[in-house]
């Protein structure tokens, strides 16, 4: 094990011994709040920071509405127990599923809506505003009491979102646009911005770089298989729906530059977010304007890939996208 590796592991454990803080002088206890922050600071991934700035209001956010509906305070009349998300949403009078937890094991037939990793009660476990104790019951953090202060109350409404044109962006811009349709007619600079967000975080992380394809589909990707698959030219092999400005295309390119399948390789998305992008890049990706509302023009392609879409829209809507 490397050195520093080793200096690392009796940071940790140091750390972890760390006292309350009011064992401590107040110089002592910001001078270590400092060092670790600034620490932090050196170590994350410029991945890690993008995200940081991009969800640090979801912290404000998040903190208001536990407050506004009282959830900080059952937490805290639960001190000595932690409390099941249901025995929580009952006290609070929310729903569970805004609150966002899913009974184990989780390969069920469950709304989608349960899926979704970024919920109320895990985002703010995550924040340490609170603490996850198993995968369904919850206690308060030290941080937990401070939250509980008295502060303003927010304009909550104690429901899962389940129409993505009433939603915060609704009421907070006055239009009743869908965020997608208004920053591409509202705000282009918005939209533009995101586009390029999204090819820089997922150029961090594609998935196409990890999954195994060879053994998934040997007969497209391993040209000593038996029953190898050639494609002519006319055939797809890969269409990334919804994929921006075709960032992972250009991943998938990367790994295969030549599949030994052959054929087409395909990135599709709005006509707005592919102004500028080549109908065909030197890559030999091709940019096919499509908005998955619409059924899909290009069948029988062996794989189709989203990433980062379903997660923006409501069950019915996500049935309707994999139904095209």
């Amino acid at each position: 094990m490397a050195a520093a590796d080793v200096q690392v592991q009796g940071l940790v454990a140091g750390l972890g011994e760390v006292g309350e803080p009011n064992a401590m002088n107040e110089e002592s206890r910001v001078a270590l709040l400092k060092a670790c922050r600034e620490s932090q600071y050196k170590l994350e991934s410029s991945r890690e920071t993008a995200n940081r700035l991009r969800f640090a209001g979801t912290d404000i956010a998040t903190a208001q509405i536990f407050y506004t509906i009282k959830l900080f305070h059952v937490l805290i009349k639960h001190r000595d127990s932690p409390i099941s998300t249901d025995g929580l949403a009952n006290e609070t009078n929310t729903d569970p599923v805004l609150l966002g937890i899913f009974k184990f094991p989780a390969i069920r037939v469950i709304p989608f809506a349960k899926l979704q990793v970024v919920r109320l009660l895990r985002y703010a476990a995550s924040q340490g505003m609170i603490v996850q104790n198993t995968p369904d019951t919850w206690s308060p953090s030290h941080i937990t009491y401070s939250l509980a202060e008295p502060s303003s109350e927010a304009n909550v409404n104690e429901a899962n979102p389940s129409d993505s044109t009433h939603t915060v962006h609704q009421f907070t811009r006055k239009t009743d646009k869908h965020w997608f349709e208004w920053a591409t007619t509202e705000r282009p600079a918005h939209y533009a911005a995101l586009n390029q967000f999204m090819a820089v975080n997922l150029h961090a992380q594609t998935g196409v770089d990890v999954f195994p394809f060879e053994s998934v589909l040997p007969q497209l990707f391993n040209p000593e298989h038996s029953s190898k698959t050639t494609l002519n030219p006319e055939q797809t092999l890969f269409i990334d729906i919804g994929g921006g400005i075709g960032q992972i295309c250009e991943a998938f390119k990367s790994r295969f530059p030549s599949p030994p399948s052959g054929g087409r390789i395909i990135v599709q998305d709005l006509p707005q977010t592919l102004a500028g992008v080549p109908a065909i890049s030197p890559l030999g990706i091709e940019a096919i304007p499509h908005d998955f509302f619409n059924p899909q023009p290009i069948r029988g392609a062996k794989i189709y890939y989203m990433r980062h879409i379903l997660h923006d829209w409501p069950d019915h809507k996500c049935r309707e996208i994999l139904q095209n």
